[in-house]
């Protein structure tokens, strides 16, 4: 399969009754979790999760090898990928590091402003929105169902990489059909930002917030950024879509997913950002994790461990 299944998810065609039993369950998640960074605060904030075929979007190894892999880890191919978003209040900030689905991927997500408000903050209390890259699940959710602001008083920072290619007419023509209401996506999530000039745009390796830099992790899209905290003694990375499907990337991460833009880029990205990850230890946030998507990367053999945070555990500061 081409990256066009991106769309495909993104436009809600896999819907099914299996789906919706599925989705019916999603009011028993845990809307948010709380840990502490050295002096900053990070929540997790659940926005939802959705289904997809791993034996279908995955590519680099075997599709039976693929099966054996979830099994392994007590899941079908059939699988929910989970969506998270962050908040980082780091002194007098309050930094949302992505923003979900918005209204862009059904009833299934688009719950991060419920579980923003659960943690005693409304939408208006957000300074600044880091995206990590334009995909719908992570801009969808700067916009409401009328198009409006969600964050009125936030500054979105983006990429500029970024930017310029989803907002480039040049590119949306050039791509296939099947792909274009992506960019329309995009260009509807930011539009409201640009009119207010509310966007401020950077290039990967610059620090952007005092104890916040960026780090360039092209290769899903052309501008995909991570951003490394450091307060204190401590590091967490938030690592934006350099993994999806934990039970096989981690072990595996020359395999590439349909929704990689250059699927060669973002194995060499994963590759090398794994082996930092794992090296210098570094707290690592990751969306499509499960929730609440934190916890350390190891090496093993010749792969990748992921060891998640547990829902009632706590960073705790380095002595």
């Amino acid at each position: 399969m081409k990256y066009s299944n991106f769309v495909l998810i993104v436009l809600l065609s896999l819907c099914s009754k299996t789906i919706v039993a599925q989705n019916s369950t999603l009011a028993n998640q845990p809307g948010y979790y709380r840990t502490q960074v050295s002096e900053a605060i990070v929540y997790s904030l659940f926005d939802g999760t959705y289904p997809v075929n791993v034996g279908e979007i995955l590519h680099g190894i075997p599709r039976k090898e693929i099966a054996a892999k979830m099994q392994s880890d007590s899941h079908d191919t059939i699988y929910n990928i989970n969506f998270s978003a962050f908040l980082i209040v780091l002194k007098e900030q309050r930094i949302l590091v992505d923003t979900g689905c918005g209204t862009f991927m059904g009833s299934g997500a688009g719950n991060l402003v419920t579980n923003l408000k659960a943690v005693g903050l409304g939408p208006e209390d957000i300074t600044a929105v880091l995206i990590t890259h334009a995909h719908a699940d992570h801009v969808g959710g700067l916009i409401n169902a009328s198009n409006e602001r969600v964050f009125p008083n936030a500054t979105v920072y983006l990429n500029k990489a970024e930017k310029d290619y989803w907002l480039s007419a040049v590119n949306k023509k050039n791509a296939d059909a099947s792909n274009q209401p992506i960019f329309d996506q995009v260009e509807k999530a930011l539009t409201p930002y640009i009119a207010v000039n509310k966007i401020k745009t950077f290039s990967a390796g610059s620090v952007i917030i005092p104890g916040i830099s960026t780090i360039d992790t092209h290769g899903h899209t052309p501008g995909s950024t991570a951003y490394l905290l450091e307060s204190g003694s401590q590091k967490m990375l938030f690592a934006g879509d350099i993994v999806h499907i934990a039970p096989v990337q981690f072990s595996n991460p020359e395999v590439t997913i349909d929704f990689d833009i250059s699927q060669p880029t973002a194995k060499a990205t994963r590759a090398r950002e794994f082996e930092i990850m794992a090296s210098k230890g570094y707290w690592v946030a990751a969306p499509h994790m499960p929730f609440p998507g934190i916890g350390h990367i190891s090496a093993v053999g010749g792969g990748y461990k992921w060891a998640p945070i547990y829902f009632g555990d706590t960073i705790q500061k380095k002595q």
